[in-house]
């Protein structure tokens, strides 16, 4: 049995015991993905561009291929994205890897996440954005505090990540080991920062900081 063609045309028959036959012509259109194109310096296999057909792509010696060396027809005419895996210490949500589908990306506790959160899959069957990292969060090991507790510092990252983006950088205002217990030092030394004092309380331990960037009106 040969492949179905895009210009096939079938007759169906419909049997009726009281009435006998009667059919009926129609067309069975398969779908057309269509010419996926050829990249400079290189070659494309493959001249089938419907619905389970692939064609793969090939550069001229001393050239690399970017992006996804083969691409496959959806039965939605949509492409394909090459198959994405977890990041290290981390997870992928999502699992449709084609045309106008997105995945998120998220990290265990006690790891930070570097790079886009989500990727788009794009019409030409590529994905929007590099793979992110997970890294981990060095900042735990120097905080008495949160004693390394990457539950307890992901917590707080989530928190702040909003006001303070990915980099922040943070000035100390108040350490009870250092300026004591008394409410009254704390106001006097951190009360006027721009433009919010932020206190964390772990037991019996409470600090406070102070960022440079406004909250935004949707951050409750």
């Amino acid at each position: 049995m040969r492949k179905l063609m895009p210009t096939d045309r079938y007759t169906c028959l419909f049997y009726n015991e009281k009435n006998a036959t009667a059919d009926a012509k129609t067309s069975l259109t398969v779908v057309n993905c269509g010419d996926p194109g050829t990249p400079s310096n290189g070659y494309k296999h493959g001249s089938r561009y419907w619905t389970g057909e692939s064609v793969s792509f090939v550069c001229d010696p001393q050239y690399h291929l970017t992006g996804p060396a083969t691409r496959t027809c959806l039965p939605s005419g949509r492409r394909m994205c090459p198959a994405l895996d977890n990041p290290e210490h981390g997870f992928i949500h999502g699992n449709h890897f084609w045309e106008g589908e997105n995945v998120y990306f998220s990290c265990k506790p006690g790891y930070w996440l570097t790079g886009s959160s989500d990727r788009h899959c794009s019409s030409n069957g590529t994905w929007t954005e590099e793979k992110p990292k997970c890294i981990v969060l060095e900042i735990t090991m120097e905080s008495s505090i949160l004693q390394s507790n990457g539950f307890l510092f992901n917590n707080l990252k989530k928190f702040l990540e909003q006001p303070v983006g990915i980099n922040p950088s943070w000035k100390l205002c108040y350490r009870a080991s250092v300026y004591g217990w008394g409410a009254s030092t704390f106001h006097s030394v951190c009360d006027g920062k721009t433009h919010t004092v932020t206190l964390i309380r772990k037991g019996a331990f409470v600090f406070g900081g102070y960022t440079d960037i406004a909250w935004g009106e949707n951050i409750p």
